[in-house]
């Protein structure tokens, strides 16, 4: 039993194992649907911010979420100031009518605000808007965004760098196994929320705020990567702060395909072919990994079933949710104590429609009225296939090997336009409907189209 958001994505492939992760990571989001997103269905059922803004893009790819991210919104807006000091960790952002506490409602509040957690705050409203193009909450929402960002720069934001937060959670082994500073998450959170701001101010017609968050941007990047980028590595320390600086645009410019390099090297090298991401860090994850040319890696860690590992919690241990805390348990010993069903670790789904399917919201034109195709043909998948109701209509990537070509069918719907980019291929290689194009980036209009790639 859940909310009542209708099903509007699909994904499948040849392989029988990725089929499950998705399948996983839908059943996880669907049993929090609960009027709430809550971040467990058995022991808090509070509706956390953080959960909200991990998940938030792979929820919205395969659930109509059109009037439940603007009641999130509506939410967090109920919660505003109610953050005194309180638990065990020492907060260092004051109470303020500014800024939410870190849970949107539920079966309690926390008294607490955080900067990684509190992003949802822009992150809810901006997701909204660019999958569906609600410019109406983005307009309500407005006070409430501008309020908490003059918050941050007030309480949070010391020489571009914000070190409150919680980190990036419950990586395999739990919150021990941490190994990205707080200060770097929070920060590239921070980052995203200033282009969303941006972004949105844009679509609002307030020019004026558009190029203060540009701005400061611009200076958050700089600081971010003079306290962060290890110039020699090319990489940021760790598996999250690469994959979070690829995928959020931080990297400085030129050194993108170093730092997916040294990503590479950080799972297979130095985590012995393994993952440590926790919520923050495993979203992006594998897109980044296929977009800079290491599908090669991702194929690996989806193959593999010892910790830690996707494969470990679905076949070695039978999990049909994703849990909180991915622990190496013994089998047939009792778990720790944890929840078993937490939608922060569904995120990465994302991957199922923006890479294999290659299907990706552009601001440009929210809602899909705009759209980017940049798929993946991931080594050892013969086949695969996403489907996406926007709300221009149905939107179909379709791909499968023939010999050593690759045959790729999309579907545009009335009112839409998508920029296919293919950067891998020459093209030399690529022919639309049969004919040649003139470059590996290339738009399409609406209709039913078959792009045939030589590989």
């Amino acid at each position: 039993m859940r909310t009542d958001a209708k099903r509007i994505g699909t994904f499948e492939c040849s392989d029988a194992l990725i089929n499950k992760f998705y399948e996983v990571s839908m059943w996880t989001i669907e049993d929090n649907l609960q009027g709430v997103l809550t971040d467990c269905p058995t022991r808090e059922r509070c509706a956390w911010m953080g959960d909200g803004h991990a998940v938030g893009e792979a929820a919205s790819y395969n659930f109509d979420l059109r009037r439940f991210w603007p009641k999130m919104t509506a939410d967090m807006a109920t919660v505003l100031g109610a953050n005194p000091p309180m638990g065990k960790r020492e907060i260092t952002m004051p109470r303020d009518p500014r800024a939410p506490t870190m849970i949107a409602v539920g079966k309690r509040l926390c008294g607490q605000a955080t900067a990684d957690w509190g992003a949802a705050t822009v992150l809810v409203p901006w997701f909204d808007y660019l999958f569906y193009g609600d410019r109406d909450t983005v307009q309500t929402a407005w006070p409430m965004m501008q309020g908490w960002m003059a918050y941050l720069d007030e309480f949070g934001v010391n020489n571009g760098i914000i070190a409150d937060g919680l980190g990036d959670w419950c990586p395999p082994g739990t919150n021990t196994k941490i190994d990205t500073p707080v200060a770097l998450t929070s920060t590239a959170l921070y980052y995203q929320s200033l282009t969303a701001m941006q972004k949105m101010a844009v679509a609002l017609g307030k020019s004026d705020e558009a190029a203060q968050y540009a701005a400061q941007a611009a200076v958050v990047k700089q600081a971010f990567n003079a306290r962060f980028f290890n110039a020699a590595s090319g990489d940021y320390g760790s598996q999250t702060g690469t994959a979070m600086a690829l995928h959020l645009g931080l990297v400085p410019d030129g050194e993108e395909q170093r730092a997916a390099d040294g990503l590479a090297a950080l799972i297979m090298e130095k985590a012995g072919g393994h993952y440590t991401t926790g919520m923050f860090g495993h979203r992006p994850l594998y897109t980044v990994l296929n977009d800079y040319g290491h599908p090669d890696v991702t194929r690996h860690l989806w193959n593999i079933t010892d910790w830690p590992s996707l494969g470990f919690l679905t076949e070695k241990h039978g999990l049909t949710t994703w849990p909180e805390a991915p622990y190496n348990w013994d089998p047939g010993k009792r778990y720790r104590r944890n929840s078993f069903n937490h939608p922060m670790h569904s995120g990465f789904a994302a991957v199922f429609h923006e890479s294999l399917g290659g299907t990706r919201p552009d601001p440009v034109g929210p809602g899909f009225k705009r759209f980017f195709l940049k798929p993946c043909f991931l080594p050892g998948l013969e086949w695969a296939k996403v489907t996406l109701r926007s709300p221009q209509g149905l939107i179909s990537s379709s791909w499968k090997r023939d010999g050593n070509s690759v045959i790729w069918q999309v579907t545009v719907p009335p009112g839409s336009s998508a920029l296919v980019q293919l950067p891998q291929f020459p093209a030399g290689k690529i022919q639309l409907d049969g004919s040649p194009v003139k470059a590996n980036e290339f738009e399409l209009l609406p209709g039913n189209r078959i792009i045939h790639i030589n590989s």
